[in-house]
C-alpha cells in the first residue's frame, strides 16, 4: 500500500476545507433566501465559479469571503472562517519575502502620502490591478522607498507579498526565473511548475486570483521583462522601481507613476547628521542637493567622526562649495 506524502496529505485537508468552507456558503445563502445568480451578480463572481466553491471544488479566498459577507448581511461570517481555517490548517505558509528596508529613512513625505491615499482610491472603486511604479537613477532611493510604504501598508496585503530583484543596471533576470520562484513561494510544488512562461505566467495569475498580495518588482529592465509577472485582476496590488519610465506598462495599466530626485538640502542634512551624529549639527548649505547613496557613502566616509562644520569634506557629494 502506497504511503501517502506530506503533499497528498495537504491536499486531502485542502480539499476537506474546502467543502466546509462551502457548505457554509451555501447555508448562509440559504438563509437570506439569495440565490446563487443573485450572489454571483453582486459579488462580481461569475455563477458558475460560487457553484464551485459550494461544492467544494474551489477555494472560497478571503476576499471573496468579505465580499460575500457584505452581501449576506451581519449574520455572516465567512471571512472570519477563513481566516480561522488559514490559521489552523497546515497550509504552505503566506509568503512574506520583502527585504528589510534602510533603517534610517529621511525625506519622502510627500511621496508615501500619495502612495497611501492611491491604493485606499483604487481599492475603493475596485479597477483593475493597482500598480505603483518608482523611477529615477541608481541611488536615488527607489527601493528604500517602495519597501517603507509596503511595510506601512502589510495590513493590506492579507495574503503575503513577493519580491523580485530584477536586475536593474546589471544581470537581467529573465521572467521564467522570477515566475518559478513566485510559484513555488505559493506552494507549487517545483515538479509541477510549467516550463513554458506562458503557461507559469496563466498559472501564477490563477494562484493570486482572489488573493491579496503585494508583488514588488524592483530593478525592472523593461516592459517584456515585467508585464508576464503582473497578476491578471484587482485584489493584489503590484510596485515596480526602474531607472526609466515603462512606456508599454504605463500604457496599459495607468499605474501612479512617482519620479525620484535628489533629497533637497535640508533633507539631506538630516540624513548625514542621522548616520553621522555629533554636535552642532549639519547645516543644509553645507550639504546641498544630494542623493541618498551619496549621502550614506559620504556618511561611510567619516568613520566614527561627529560632524562640525570645520571639518566637512569639500568632497561631500551635493556640497555646495564644490558645485
Amino acid at each position: 500500500m502506497e504511503t501517502p506524502t506530506r503533499s497528498s496529505a495537504l491536499d486531502d485537508e485542502v480539499m476537506a476545507c474546502c467543502r466546509s468552507l462551502g457548505t457554509e456558503l451555501r447555508s448562509a445563502r440559504l438563509r437570506r433566501n439569495i440565490s446563487l445568480r443573485e450572489l454571483a451578480r453582486r459579488t462580481h463572481y461569475s455563477h458558475t465559479y460560487l457553484s464551485k466553491i459550494e461544492r467544494g471544488e474551489k477555494v472560497l479566498t478571503l476576499r471573496l469571503a468579505e465580499q460575500c459577507d457584505e452581501v449576506l448581511g451581519p449574520d455572516s461570517e465567512l471571512a472570519a472562517l477563513v481566516e480561522r481555517a488559514q490559521q489552523t490548517r497546515g497550509r504552505w505558509p503566506r509568503p512574506r519575502q520583502l527585504p528589510a528596508g534602510p533603517y534610517r529613512f529621511v525625506g519622502r513625505e510627500a511621496e508615501l502620502a500619495r502612495a497611501r491615499a492611491w491604493l485606499r482610491s483604487r481599492r475603493a472603486v475596485d479597477a483593475g490591478v493597482p500598480i505603483l511604479a518608482v523611477h529615477g537613477p541608481t541611488g536615488i532611493g527607489k527601493t528604500a522607498l517602495v519597501l517603507r510604504w509596503a511595510a506601512e501598508e502589510t495590513e493590506q496585503f492579507p495574503d503575503g507579498t513577493l519580491f523580485a530583484d530584477l536586475g536593474g543596471g546589471g544581470r537581467r533576470v529573465e521572467p521564467a526565473a522570477v515566475l518559478r520562484g513566485f510559484v513555488t513561494a505559493l506552494g507549487v510544488e517545483p515538479h509541477r511548475v510549467p516550463e513554458d512562461v506562458r503557461e507559469c505566467a496563466a498559472l501564477f495569475r490563477s494562484l493570486l486570483h482572489g488573493s491579496r498580495t503585494l508583488v514588488v518588482l524592483d530593478g525592472a529592465v523593461d516592459d517584456e521583462q515585467v508585464i508576464p509577472l503582473l497578476p491578471g485582476s484587482g485584489g493584489s496590488s503590484v510596485a515596480i522601481t526602474s531607472r526609466e519610465r515603462l512606456t508599454m506598462v504605463h500604457a496599459r495599466f495607468d499605474p501612479l507613476s512617482i519620479t525620484l530626485g535628489c533629497l533637497a538640502p535640508g533633507k539631506a542634512a538630516e540624513l548625514l547628521h542621522s548616520l553621522v551624529g555629533g554636535a552642532g549639527g549639519v547645516q543644509a548649505e553645507q550639504v546641498g542637493w544630494a542623493s541618498p547613496e551619496e549621502i550614506r557613502l559620504a556618511a561611510s566616509a567619516l568613520p566614527n567622526r561627529p560632524w562640525r562644520p570645520e571639518t566637512a569634506s569639500p568632497s561631500i557629494p551635493g556640497d555646495a562649495s564644490t558645485r
